[in-house]
């Protein structure tokens, strides 16, 4: 899949797992000007800037520069979507108006978000047609969304991430371990007492006789 910038030159192709990477890295931005600086430069495809803020803005409150403000938005909602918010990937995928890359372009054109939606009798299938390379983005995301997850740690500090199975609940053995750790720790305050008990009464038992 080609997708290009919106306002940059830069044009190159994306497979799915760099989208996903690229989302993800997204998805766990800090709030700090390099951390955005870095993601636009390793991702203008998905990465529009603008100083044409809505005013006032969120982002005013923050140390981030102006020109962040929609990918300021989108990963507030790209973090809600995570987390299963279905109002979220509709916002994204069926927005009521043209994206910001396409405000130009549908500026004397009526935007029907509908028209995203084809119905391909022959084949008896939806298709969904993403306008924007970000768009493109998040139905990949959509249509892996099982293996969207969010780490089960509370401390990660990169919550957000693409599992290799389902059944995967923290991002890395450093997060599980944490877990692993923090349980042994509430099974030791709960039963040791009861497990040292028991251990001692079993030494005290005679062994038969040979």
């Amino acid at each position: 899949m080609a997708v290009n910038s919106s306002n940059q030159t830069t044009t190159r192709t994306l497979a799915e797992p760099q989208l996903l990477e690229a989302l993800t890295e997204l998805a766990n931005l800090r709030d700090e000007p390099e951390a955005f600086e870095r993601f636009c430069k390793r991702w203008p495809e998905l990465a529009y800037v603008s100083d044409k803020a809505p005013e006032p803005h969120p982002i005013e409150e923050t140390n981030l520069p102006i020109k962040f403000w929609l990918l300021y938005e989108r990963r507030a909602r790209l973090q809600e979507l995570w987390e299963g918010d279905p109002w979220a990937l509709r916002d994204f995928l069926l927005p009521s108006d043209p994206p910001e890359e396409l405000r130009d372009e549908y500026a004397d054109v009526l935007w029907e978000h509908g028209a995203q939606i084809l119905l391909d009798w022959r084949r008896g299938e939806i298709i969904y047609a993403p306008k924007t390379p970000f768009q493109w983005a998040i139905y990949t995301l959509f249509r892996t969304s099982a293996l969207a997850k969010v780490c089960a740690n509370p401390d990660c500090p990169a919550r957000y991430f693409v599992a290799t199975k389902v059944t995967q609940r923290y991002c890395t053995e450093k997060c599980a371990e944490v877990f692993q750790k923090e349980w042994k720790r509430r099974w030791w305050a709960e039963h040791g007492e009861k497990w040292r008990h028991s251990r001692k009464k079993s030494k005290r038992k005679p062994r038969g006789k040979r």
